[in-house]
């Protein structure tokens, strides 16, 4: 046995949980190696010493029960997850599929939305460097004139769709 195998049952040893082959070939081992003899007593000390001066916790019963109550929880809770993940990534598959299909349509009603906004900015931007009061009656127009392109935009792809 090397030194790391013997190292790794230190805790087993120290516990006396090795069985006796085990046992046997750690306590051989240790005669012959400075070094591993050292590390044992080392970790018996400090085993022996967190056994004598670390108080004992009791746990009562009902907090055993409610912990593992809400592990059961959490567990189900994962289970239910696993399938809403599936289908969000079909949703998702779905989803890029349709816009493959409708997106040049919506790419040229983007395009056409985009080209009136461009207009509609650069006739405000000469308006309303000139009167305060057009700035703000304009704004309200813009504000206005935007949504009923989204709104008539919205209601093309829909008609496409269906």
């Amino acid at each position: 046995m090397n030194c790391k195998e013997c190292r790794e049952l230190f805790f087993d040893y120290c516990d006396d949980e090795l069985d006796i082959s085990l046992k046997e070939q750690v306590t051989e081992h240790i005669k012959t190696c400075a070094s591993c003899q050292n590390e044992l007593a080392a970790m018996s000390s400090t085993m022996s010493f967190f056994k004598e001066n670390m108080p004992v916790i009791t746990v009562d019963t009902r907090f055993t029960e409610q912990v593992m109550q809400k592990i059961a929880s959490a567990e189900t809770a994962i289970a239910f997850t696993k399938p809403m993940v599936s289908i969000g990534v079909i949703l998702a598959i779905l989803t890029l599929g349709m816009l493959a299909l409708i997106g040049p349509a919506v790419i040229s009603l983007l395009l056409l939305a985009g080209n009136i906004l461009l207009g509609l900015l650069s006739t405000a931007t000469v308006v309303f460097s000139t009167f305060p009061l057009i700035q703000i009656t304009g704004s309200v127009l813009l504000v206005v004139l935007l949504f009923l392109v989204t709104f008539s935009m919205r209601r093309m792809v829909l008609l496409d769709l269906v």
